[in-house]
């Protein structure tokens, strides 16, 4: 590894020797021979006069050329070391963490080196296909579902378009590897750690969620559900209901609620469910069980939503 580096060091160092010669060469003055006799007179002028001509410009230049070499032989470096890694069956975890990859989510759509590891893995694959990873499972593995998701979902929005067109491509692969694994809606609205969210019906998340819903859900056939329905078998009939009161008024979540309020509400409406008998059979609460103030305002609530529907 350190054989290797010296010579890329060395290739470097002379092909900055042999860009200092060519910019050398580029500021001799070309001049007519009247101009060079007067070059001449002028033999005897201060040394800091004949120096003006190539100060800043050269030095300019020079650093222009200086920087190129250095980034060229970061890059001959990296391929190098990523090559040894492969070399030695390395997983993408290493080498997300040789790129320096696994320091967080920031800005990680945009990074040149996203590229690097994508290029890695599928190298991977193909010498070893037995176990074959994906770009997402890596990044997941660091960062869980949760992050990743919520990432790609702020990708889709970003203005440049490789981030944009990364964060699709990873978002199909995300959908894909839930769908693959037999994860329902359900279990996946617990993956991604929504059910421990303030409010989890809103955010990056929520809406990747959401999507991934939407895909699936549409070619389900007979197996379609509803959101509500999803919700319903992830909480009880109390806790969401709860919920819905505790974000009723967020501005962000404000018509999901009422949404799911109403089609929650109907339900019990629909099996005639009283305001009276809701503690016990939806509830399950025994009679002079406490009240939460979720419970008390769930029941206040409904109560109006009974008699607006038997006024019909």
């Amino acid at each position: 590894m350190r054989l290797h580096r010296i010579v890329v060091l060395l290739a470097a160092t002379v092909l900055v020797s042999t860009a200092n010669g060519s910019i050398a060469k580029m500021t001799q003055p070309n001049l007519p021979a009247v101009a060079r006799s007067f070059a001449a007179a002028q033999h005897d002028a201060p040394a800091k006069r004949m120096l003006r001509i190539d100060s800043p410009v050269v030095n300019d230049e020079e650093r222009g050329f200086t920087d190129k070499i250095a980034g060229l032989a970061k890059s001959v470096e990296m391929k190098w070391d990523l090559r040894t890694l492969l070399k030695n069956g390395k997983s993408s975890d290493d080498a997300l963490a040789y790129l320096k990859l696994d320091s967080g989510v920031d800005g990680l759509l945009s990074n040149p080196k996203l590229n690097n590891l994508a290029k890695y893995i599928s190298k991977y694959n193909k010498k070893f296909p037995e176990s074959k990873v994906t770009m997402v499972g890596t990044l997941t593995k660091q960062y869980g579902d949760d992050a990743v998701a919520g990432m790609l979902v702020a990708g889709l929005e970003m203005k440049s378009p490789d981030a944009k067109a990364m964060a699709q491509k990873l978002q199909g692969e995300q959908f894909r590897l839930w769908h693959d694994d037999g994860k329902s809606y359900g279990q996946v609205f617990e993956l991604l750690k929504l059910k421990e969210a303030a409010n989890p019906l809103k955010g990056d998340v929520f809406a990747a969620w959401r999507s991934y819903m939407d895909v699936y859900n549409k070619h389900a056939g007979e197996l379609k559900t509803t959101e509500l329905e999803v919700l319903r078998s992830v909480y009880s009939d109390r806790d969401l209901a709860a919920l819905l009161v505790k974000v009723k008024f967020d501005p962000e979540s404000g018509i999901t609620v009422m949404n799911l309020e109403r089609g929650l509400y109907n339900s019990w409406v629909e099996k005639k469910v009283a305001p009276g008998k809701l503690l016990k059979k939806v509830f399950g609460l025994k009679p002079g069980a406490e009240l939460t103030r979720y419970d008390n305002a769930v029941l206040s609530e409904y109560k109006r939503w009974w008699w607006a529907a038997a006024a019909k």
